[in-house]
């Protein structure tokens, strides 16, 4: 029986990891590429950057500024078309009228300039806000609107 030499195996591997190295050259390039692509996106593509939640639903105008709203508090039109506009194609316009719907269906309230959401889940779930007044929903709304002018004064 023949036996292979240290030589021709050493050989054989060398060959063999030479392989390996073109195949993991090839899929660093496929990889730089992606990325490239990826960064030319932009911020916002990766799921776990996005400043607001995305689901696999379709996601509406309305999703967002009530996201945007859960998030920040109670804000201007402008800001919230502004941050907005950081993660959907949209315009001043749609978020005007889209506020002014969501006001008509109870689902936003506006004091003075500042758009604010009223959370229906919690209206819904809790028999003692369900008895609520409009007046109560505005002091209560005053009340967080004092809150947010304190936290924006304090440096």
């Amino acid at each position: 029986m023949a036996r292979t030499s240290y030589a021709a195996r050493i050989r054989s591997r060398i060959a063999e990891l030479e392989g390996v190295i073109k195949a993991a050259e090839a899929e660093l390039n496929d990889l730089r590429i992606a990325e490239r692509v990826i960064e030319s996106l932009g911020p916002d593509d990766d799921l776990e950057s996005a400043p607001y939640p995305r689901s696999a639903k379709s996601r509406t105008v309305a999703d967002l500024i009530a996201d945007i709203l859960t998030a920040h508090g109670p804000l201007e039109s402008r800001d919230i078309f502004e941050k907005a506009k950081a993660v959907h194609d949209t315009t001043p316009n749609t978020v005007s009228t889209t506020l002014s719907r969501m006001k008509d269906q109870g689902l936003v309230v506006l004091q003075g300039r500042h758009w604010g959401l009223i959370n229906k889940d919690n209206i819904l779930n809790d028999p003692a806000l369900m008895l609520r007044t409009e007046e109560d929903v505005i002091a209560d709304w005053e009340a967080q609107m004092a809150d947010v002018n304190k936290k924006a004064a304090t440096p």
